[in-house]
Parts: C-alpha cells; structure tokens; sequence
C-alpha cells in the first residue's frame, strides 16, 4: 500500500532512454493521460482489462501517488577511469586465400590528468579445418597466436587510431581478438572479436566478342585456368570465356564473378539475364572500351588535335532503354579525349579505405598513379542513389570506377577498358595503365583486386552486434543442413538451416560463435562474431534537468549517500516537516503583536492626560 518503487542506477544517459516521451510523471502522480483513457476504453469494450492499471482508470479516477527513490551509485564524471575500443572498422569481412585485411579501431581514453602509454594486441586463431576434442569431448579451441601490437598514446581529446594489417589468411574462418593488453574497472569494452572468411575466388566467365581479348583477361584472373584438372568433389575454380551470343546459354549460377569485357550492346533479354543473376548474389565487372564508340564517332584518339565527339553519336548513347544502358549506373554523355599536350589526367582513389584496394597492403593513395595517365575515358554522369564513386579522374572529377549495389549483388563499371582490346595501345591508347613493362603493375593489381572483391563478397556480413540475428550464407549443395553451434559461454545446442540460409537470433553474449557439420567430402567448420554495441555502455551522464522534466514537478528524488536516502524517502513519504519553522513564526507574530499593542495603548494613555 506504500507504493514505493527504488531505483539503483549508475546515472548515465544510456539507462534512461525514452524517460522523456515515457509520461512518467502522470503515473508517479496518479494522473491518468488522455492516451491511456482511449486505450483503456476499447479494451474495456472488448472484454479486457490492463492488469497494469487495475482497470479503474476509465473514469480518470486518480490513483495514490507512488514514490520513485532513485539510488545513485555511480562513479562522478571527474573520477571515471576506462579505456575502450571503439569504432572497428575492417576493410573485408570476406578475402581470398592468403589475401589481407586492414582493421582499424578508436582508442578512447577518460584518464584525468594522467596520460598514459597503453598496448592494443591482436590475436587470431590457426582455422580449424575440423573440430578438436578433449579427453572428455569436449569441444577444444585453438590456441590464439600474437600477430602484432601496438603502443598508444591517448591525445588530449582522449582519443587515437590504432591500424592493423592481418595478413596471409588460411582458407576457411578466421577469427580474432583485438584487445587491451591490460583490464580497466570497465572490461565489457576492452575487446573486440573478429571474424573473416577466405573464400576461393571460385569459377569467372568473361564475356568478350574478341577471343583473343578474351583469353588475355582470363589469364590476368588465372594464369594457370588452363593448365587446371577439375576433380569430382572440388570445389569448381579458374575461368571460362563465352562470346556475348552466347548469353542465353550459358549456366550463370554456377559462376562466382562475372567479366563483361568491351561490350558493343545488349539485348534486353541478355541484360535482363545479368541483372537476376546480380541480384541473387552475382557480382559483375563491366569495361567500357572501344567496342560501345559505333563508326566514325571517334577520331584520332589521343592525337593533340582529337576532334569533339558529338552527344549521341556512340553506340551506348543509342542503345535501347533494356539494353546495356540498364545495367549502368547513371547516363553515358559521350567520351572525354586529352590531348598530348594537354593537362595530366589520372586516376584519384575516392573511397580509400575500399576492400578493392587490399591487393595493395598499403593505401591507395601511396600508388604512383601519376605514371600512368589517362588519355580518353568515357563520361558516366547522374549516377543513382545506390552507387558509389570508388575511383574518378583528376581534372574532369568524372568516375572512373563506380559500384551499385543490386539486390544481394553488385556491378562495377570501368569507364577506361583494362586491359587495352585489340591493337589500340599502338595507335592512341586509352590510357598508359595497360603496358608490357615489368612497372606496369598497379593496374594489373587494380583490375585483379575489383575481380577479387565480387568474388568473395557474401550476401550476409559474418560480424554482428548484441541482440542481432546472424545469418549465414547456407547452400544445400555445398554446405550440411545440421550444425552444432558452440556459444562464446561453452553451450552447445543444435540448429538447423533452411533454403534461405542459416539463422540464429540469440546472440545475447559477446565473443565467437563456433558451428560445426558434416557433409560428403568431409567436416566443415565456420563461425561468426557477436560484439556489443560501444552506444550501449556509453559512460555519459544524464541531465538532471531531463529526468525532473520527465518525472514532474516534486517528483524526483535522487539520493547520493545513505543518510541521503533516509532523509529523502522520510520527505517523500510524508512530505516536509514545517513545526520547527511554525514555531519560530508563531513567536515572532506574537513579538510583533507585543510591539505593536504597547505603542497603541501608550499613545491613547498619552492623550488623556
């Protein structure tokens, strides 16, 4: 009947979200909200009542005010000592066998005064091609090894950048520790789990008209495709070269990458083909080059005194509506030419931190781009929302290298043809990025790491947050039904996968979730990672402004220390006593009225006399 509620709270922003919109202060007074009322109401006419609110609201009756003590037993702003790592970002989840992966991270650091020196560790673990048990069965996890730290200084804003390159990955999934090399008071944000698939590169198609153009870019991708024996039971690889009229015919699902190579145009029935294999989880590269010019719009390219190509004289600028233009992301406006004599025009790395630049292990803007200039490229304008500019061109600021995503794929367009079709490197070529010479390598790792990156892209990420539900790519054909999934606490339970994948929603705890199957050709082990949230232990404190505007006026007590309490829930509870402050007004009203009656009677004394 008291109807007392204690709160222990640490006071910080995060535990009070939504106190603002919660109209808390109606319910601690008694009041009952407009809201409330309605809702109570149809409830009411349909046979229901809120065991919340006792079902005596409808009238708006008003309910005996309940006292709310808040106990605080947090830590003040001024004496929080934590370091936490924040912001990871990685620059792949999904790599090639023996490729790298870039992770980055904050340090944060509420130090006071003191600066101090502290070390990031990242640890990774050897890939368990299959599952190790105890003498007691029980499921044994590998042993992590140390790949590398690093000591960090906090700066005065109490925060700086940590980088790691994670190289050489084996086949299979990878999972690492990035973490303090010591505990703080606050350990819930000292690490961060990883988890990163090397997947092989799987089976390309090119598409090319031109067989020998063809063959040359299938042994940019595969050198040794031709030389491979396919076994029964292996996974498929290397790379096959199909003309485009062949579009219709050709078996799409079973590749991984798709290469459009110099295209002249499209059916719409051939884009259609590509845009549903894309949206099912392809990923297509498609190279504008000379092919898409037509007759005689282009002369003298690259020549000091190239003529201007008209609007509309290419092929790609007159193709139908479903053609080869569907496939684009934004509207082609014809061909851009740099004279000889003219200003320097290179490629500009836009989005650095890209997976496509991993190839290089080093940033994209260290590359010697300046060695290879353009000489013509084609003009891609009014791009759509869902692409992003990768790469574009100094000078014009136009894009070089644009992704779109597509359903659970994507499409990369080159607007410079990599490597040069034909003979045109002798007769003005497109760009110095293509050449025999033995420092010609930026661009054969360029178009290698773009081919690369759709290979390996999946459709659902392998690193999660607290409370998300992990997905996993799961296909029946190569991947078993039935898995033991080992949660980060030991738990061992069953799961099961349908057509759409493999699905788990109870992903309460932090750290690496292990599955393992069988399937014909053996064991297969996989995994992915669960970290929380930094936004959910945010040390900020609330305002106390905020909560007394949420809990009402006269609402709010918040005690610090135990004598805080007791006074407090005593003040609560019966209001304030005011009988010492009575007593000292009633003595001075009868010391002013004492006063007051003597100066009265002794002047009417006076007057008689």
């Amino acid at each position: 009947d008291r109807r007392e509620v204690y709160v222990l709270s640490d006071m910080r922003e995060n535990a009070w979200k939504g106190v603002a919109s919660s109209e808390l202060g109606s319910v601690i007074s008694g009041e009952v909200s407009k809201a409330n009322n309605a809702q109570e109401a149809s409830k009411a006419d349909a046979g229901t009542v809120n065991a919340s609110t006792g079902g005596g609201l409808l009238s708006g009756e008003r309910q005996p005010k309940v006292l709310v003590q808040i106990i605080d037993v947090g830590v003040p702003d001024k004496e929080i000592r934590n370091w936490s790592l924040d912001k990871l970002k990685l620059s792949s989840e999904s790599v090639v066998p023996n490729g790298s992966v870039t992770i980055q991270a904050d340090l944060k650091a509420l130090q006071g005064d003191a600066k101090e020196q502290i070390m990031v560790e990242l640890s990774a673990e050897p890939v368990e091609k299959k599952v190790s048990t105890n003498n007691d069965g029980d499921w044994q996890l590998p042993e992590p090894k140390l790949i590398d730290r690093q000591v960090v200084q906090a700066i005065d804003q109490g925060t700086a950048s940590v980088q790691f390159q994670w190289k050489d990955l084996a086949e299979g999934t990878n999972h690492a520790v990035l973490k303090l090399a010591r505990p703080d008071p606050l350990e819930i944000d000292n690490t961060f789990y990883i988890t990163i698939e090397a997947v092989d590169q799987g089976k390309s198609l090119v598409i090319c008209d031109d067989s020998n153009d063809g063959k040359l870019v299938s042994l940019i991708l595969d050198p040794g495709t031709e030389l491979r024996e396919e076994k029964p039971g292996e996974a498929r690889s290397g790379v096959d070269v199909e003309p485009r009229s062949r579009i219709g015919q050709i078996e799409l699902p079973k590749y991984s990458s798709i290469v459009l190579f110099n295209p002249s145009e499209l059916t719409a029935d051939e884009a259609d083909r590509l845009s549903a294999w894309v949206n099912n989880g392809g990923g297509l590269v498609i190279i504008l080059g000379p092919a898409a010019v037509g007759p005689g719009a282009v002369g003298g390219a690259g020549l000091p005194n190239a003529p201007p190509v008209p609007v509309g004289s290419t092929l790609l600028e007159r193709s139908a509506q479903g053609g080869l233009a569907s496939l684009l992301p934004g509207k082609v406006r014809g061909i851009t030419q740099i004279p000889l004599d003219g200003d320097l025009v290179v490629i500009r790395p836009k989005a650095e931190g890209h997976p496509i630049w991993n190839i290089f292990e080093r940033p994209a803007s260290e590359i010697p781009w300046v060695n290879y200039p353009v000489r013509q490229h084609w003009n891609l304008e009014g791009l759509d929302p869902a692409s992003s500019v990768i790469a574009n061109f100094t000078q014009s600021e136009l894009p070089m290298l644009v992704e779109t995503i597509r359903g659970s794929g994507r499409i990369i367009v080159m607007t410079v043809p990599y490597p040069e079709p034909g003979a045109t490197a002798a007769q003005g070529a497109w760009s110095e990025l293509f050449t025999t010479s033995s420092d010609a390598w930026p661009g054969f790792a360029f178009f290698l790491g773009t081919v690369r990156y759709l290979a390996t892209q999946s459709k659902h990420p392998v690193n999660y947050s607290v409370g998300s539900t992990a997905i996993l790519e799961n296909n029946p054909k190569e991947f078993p039904r039935m898995y033991e999934l080992r949660q980060p606490s030991g738990e061992l339970v069953r799961v099961e996968a349908d057509e759409e994948g493999l699905s788990y929603p109870f992903t309460q705890q932090s750290g690496h979730y292990r599955l393992r199957g069988s399937r014909a050709r053996g064991p297969l082990v996989r995994g992915f990672s669960v970290n929380v949230a930094r936004e959910e232990v945010s040390l900020k404190s609330i305002e106390r402004e905020s909560l007394a505007k949420a809990f009402g006026e006269g609402n709010l007590w918040i005690a610090k220390t135990k004598e805080e309490v007791q006074s407090s829930i005593g003040e609560g509870r019966y209001g304030r006593d005011l009988g010492p402050f009575l007593w000292v007004i009633l003595a001075m009203m009868v010391m002013a009225e004492q006063t007051m009656s003597s100066r009265f009677y002794a002047s009417q004394q006076r007057g008689r006399s």
